[in-house]
């Protein structure tokens, strides 16, 4: 079986805040510089911005240097990246018309917009996929990733997850965040670590991600944890 390697990892993620916090908590000229993301929805910054740190580049790099973009992918998990937008067109289709949409921001009504600017960013060719699903999207476009890398279709591939939370996240403890893994076929690799020194290893599907029991077999305890915490998300 090929060997995963994971070899960047980035993230930025919007912390609890009280009313009198002053101003927004990402700033994307610090990530992404002072232009070319204007009409990008902030999904889509939030995505820009973990990724290029999972690929140790900055936004207006060239593409990573090591990988043919025939040979590199992106997969991106994500549930309400669009959900703002959709409800401001809504709203303004509904009030004003299609006059009060503007051409530049047409294009952020597709939920594939966030992945796309991803791969034209990078130069990722060998495919761009999005993945939707309000709990394990970006577990999935993990899981994606590495059927991608075993199966031969890419040798690097970045597998992100981002989301804007809804406006009444804040009651509901849910919060704006972008995060990103570069996972890497053998000794093939881009990213922050690079194939000499990968961070970690990928060894196994979704019962990897849970506490093993005392012999290192699968623990029902922590099974039963895992489960309830995932019908406890359930509204």
């Amino acid at each position: 079986m090929t060997a995963v390697l994971i070899t960047g990892v980035g993230a930025v993620a919007e912390e609890p805040r009280t009313d009198g916090d002053p101003g927004p908590w990402f700033d994307p000229a610090a990530h992404l510089g002072r232009r070319g993301w204007k009409y990008f929805t902030p999904a889509t910054r939030y995505l820009l911005a973990a990724a290029n740190e999972a690929l140790g580049r900055r936004h207006d790099d060239p593409p990573p240097a090591g990988v043919a973009a025939e040979r590199f992918g992106v997969v991106t998990g994500t549930q309400y990246a669009i959900a703002r937008v959709h409800r401001r067109m809504d709203t303004v289709l509904t009030g004003e018309g299609v006059h009060g949409i503007s051409p530049a921001e047409v294009p952020g009504f597709s939920m594939n917009t966030p992945g796309s600017q991803l791969a034209i960013s990078t130069g990722a060719r060998a495919f761009s996929v999005t993945l939707t699903n309000p709990v394990t999207a970006g577990l999935e476009a993990v899981q994606f990733a590495v059927t991608a890398l075993r199966t031969g279709r890419a040798d690097v591939v970045v597998a992100a997850a981002a989301d804007q939370a809804p406006e009444d996240h804040g009651a509901r403890g849910e919060y704006d965040a972008a995060a990103a893994v570069v996972l890497s076929a053998g000794g093939r690799a881009s990213g922050t670590a690079g194939a000499t020194r990968p961070l970690a290893t990928v060894t196994g599907g979704i019962s990897r991600f849970l506490p093993p029991g005392p012999a290192g077999d699968l623990d029902p305890a922590a099974l039963d944890r895992s489960a309830a915490r995932v019908a406890a998300l359930a509204p």
